[in-house]
């Protein structure tokens, strides 16, 4: 179901042009069977996709399009450049049961997970990641959410690249940001 999940996001292009822009998010499966045809996809190779390791590419639109799946049930709406363009809805058939599962977990991150410390409302969810590139070299530390968790209004990505510290460290602050403006300014007409 992560690859199904994973593809649907991947479909959703605004337009031909914008194909490169807005890259593919894949996990371990996909990519070996896409990039390396002759490459054996090993148990690991799927427990690191899982959790954001290894194979694993997506830009931020991406990202918070995936927040917006797990928020939403699997409706989102298609990525457009002008609030004038229709709005087209992407929809993924979730499993019910898995998807419960990773909302608990996504407002455990808040709530006593990785990002806790980062004064995000107890009422939003999240998941933090922190991309490394090696030893002794700064991260990509990202964070993805939607905002309230028991009646999403918006869902997100943050992402600081080449920083020392953690995606809930670095980028659960910009996010609590985020969810404030939206609160002040109210939902966009």
């Amino acid at each position: 179901s992560v690859q199904r999940w994973g593809q649907a996001v991947a479909a959703a292009r605004t337009q031909e042009d914008l194909h490169a822009a807005l890259g593919r998010l894949s996990h371990a499966a996909f990519w070996y069977g896409q990039s390396l045809q002759d490459m054996t996809l090993r148990p690991g190779d799927v427990r690191n996709a899982l959790i954001g390791q290894g194979t694993v590419t997506a830009t931020p639109l991406q990202i918070a399009m995936l927040a917006g799946l797990v928020a939403t049930g699997g409706d989102v709406p298609r990525p457009r450049i002008a609030l004038e363009d229709p709005v087209e809805r992407i929809r993924v058939p979730l499993n019910r049961q898995t998807l419960s599962l990773v909302r608990q977990g996504m407002k455990r991150v808040v709530s006593s997970g990785t990002a806790r410390k980062a004064g995000l409302p107890r009422d939003s969810a999240g998941k933090t990641g922190t991309g490394q590139r090696g030893q002794d070299q700064p991260y990509l530390a990202w964070y993805m959410g939607y905002y309230p968790a028991s009646r999403p209004q918006i869902a997100f990505a943050v992402m600081v690249d080449r920083t020392p510290g953690h995606g809930g460290d670095v980028c659960g602050p910009v996010a609590r940001e985020l969810i404030k403006a939206y609160n002040e300014l109210g939902p966009a007409r």
